[in-house]
This record gives C-alpha cells, sequence and structure tokens, in this order.
C-alpha cells in the first residue's frame, strides 16, 4: 500500500485512465483521467486505495528542482500552476502531454549528454502545455465519512501546528476515539498522526531558515518543538542534513563550499 512520501524534486503526475484518490497539498482529493498533479519538493502526498480492484494508469516524471526554476524564469505561466491545485486538460492537450513523455522516457534511457538538452526541452514544452491548456477543477468530491472526518484533523493541524497539539485532541477534534482515529488517520494517510505532524512543522521549517534570518531556537518554537535539539534531530531524520546547514546550503552556497 502507498505511503504518504515527500522528495527533494518536483513530481509532474498524470492519470490516464481509471480513477483514484489522492492526498495532495493538504487536502482528499480524487481523481479522474487527464488530471494533473504538479507537486513541489517536499510537499507529503499520497496516491490513496480506492479499493482492491480499481484498475487504473498514471505516468509520472520528476523534474530536478535547479531545473524546473531554470524553466520557470523564462515561462512566468508555470507559476500560476500552483495556484489551481488540481488541473485537467482537454483531449488534444492529453494526447501532446503524452507524446511528451514517452520522448522523454525514450531518451532518458540514451547515454549521452547530448539528450540532456533534449530531455530539458521535453520538459519545459510538458510544464507549458500544462500551465496553458489545464483547466483549474473543483468538484463535488463523494467521500466516506472517515475521509471527511480525517480532513477535520488535517486542517486542525495546519491551523495549530505550532501548538502543543496532541492525538487525543485531534481525535476529539473528529468526534472519534483515540483508537479509532489513529487507525482511520493511517489507512486514509498513509502515516502515522506524529510523522504527519512532523512534516508540517519540518516544512515549515525550511521556509523559515529559507526566508527569515531566525536563529534556530527561535525557528524551533516557532513551528512547535519544545526544544532546539529535538528540533535538530526531527529535521535532521527527515531532511538528511542539520538545520544549519540546509541554511548554509542554499542561503550561502559559496560561504558554504569554500568552508566545506
Amino acid at each position: 500500500m502507498p505511503i504518504m512520501h515527500y522528495h527533494p524534486y518536483y513530481e509532474i503526475y498524470i492519470l490516464v485512465e481509471g480513477r483514484r484518490k489522492y492526498f495532495f497539498q493538504n487536502r482528499i482529493i480524487e481523481l479522474y483521467p487527464r488530471d494533473v498533479l504538479i507537486i513541489k519538493p517536499n510537499d507529503p502526498h499520497r496516491a490513496i486505495p480506492i479499493d482492491e480492484d480499481s484498475v487504473y494508469e498514471r505516468h509520472i516524471v520528476n523534474v530536478d528542482p535547479t531545473l524546473f526554476l531554470q524553466i520557470e524564469r523564462y515561462n512566468r505561466q508555470i507559476s500560476d500552476i500552483f495556484k489551481k491545485g488540481v488541473l485537467n486538460l482537454e483531449d488534444d492537450a492529453f494526447s501532446r502531454a503524452l507524446n511528451i513523455i514517452e520522448s522523454v522516457k525514450t531518451e532518458q534511457t540514451k547515454d549521452s549528454k547530448k539528450y540532456m538538452y533534449s530531455i530539458r526541452n521535453h520538459i519545459e514544452r510538458l510544464l507549458l502545455e500544462v500551465a496553458l491548456n489545464g483547466r483549474k477543477i473543483v468538484r463535488e468530491n463523494q467521500f466516506r465519512k472517515n475521509d471527511i472526518r480525517i480532513q477535520e484533523a488535517i486542517d486542525y493541524i495546519l491551523d495549530n501546528y505550532n501548538q502543543n497539539i496532541t492525538v487525543d485532541m485531534c481525535a476529539k477534534k473528529c468526534h472519534m476515539g483515540k483508537s479509532n482515529f489513529t487507525k482511520v488517520f493511517h489507512d486514509v494517510i498513509g502515516t502515522n498522526y506524529k510523522e504527519y505532524l512532523n512534516s508540517i512543522r519540518i516544512k515549515k521549517a525550511c521556509s523559515c531558515l529559507l526566508e527569515t534570518d531566525m536563529s534556530i531556537s527561535e525557528i524551533s518554537e516557532c513551528v512547535g518543538y519544545d526544544t532546539p535539539s529535538y528540533f535538530a534531530s526531527v529535521f535532521k531524520k527527515k531532511m538528511n542534513i542539520s538545520p544549519k546547514d540546509y541554511r548554509n546550503i542554499n542561503v550561502y552556497p559559496d560561504d558554504f563550499n569554500s568552508n566545506g
């Protein structure tokens, strides 16, 4: 069963056939053929099984953040993708997108630097196809009762992640017993309550490290950890790097490299 996860690269997800339930941008959503998701680095997400017999086909293209930002710099329309959430492509745009993906996959198997430029161009075309021809989708999803309850818990966590919130508080918010809430939360999201809360806190901490001059201790308190040492331990476990080095690599790369 797929678990909630995140990774350091962008992901382009296109559903070709079938129907899927998905956890994306901290929302439980339904996906249908020709739907497209653009998933940012370190954004928790998960495909949620609808039933054991459901049949589907999807394509995934992973994009290095440096390459994505280079493409975005010269194509400002791509920035709007993230404001729209789920996008849906009309038949013609969908066919073009699939052809581009096939070209990318074919050229990724060829061991030659000259194909790197071609792959970059294909990915740029794919992102522009989605940005220019993707329609924002708003659907009335027919969720199960448990999905609605867990979405309430997620919203509560997003509003209060910087507080000392507990699994008991979330269960009460959803009008569920603790043991039932714990099981249902894991079944829907694909991870436990504590892991999800930590993923939200660490993502917020990454933004603070990159966008502010706050100290590590201040950031630790700001995102809800009792002590800087515990914050640093959780951060390193999830990001494979200390908060200090994460800031140095991304904000002061020249200074970091000269010291390394």
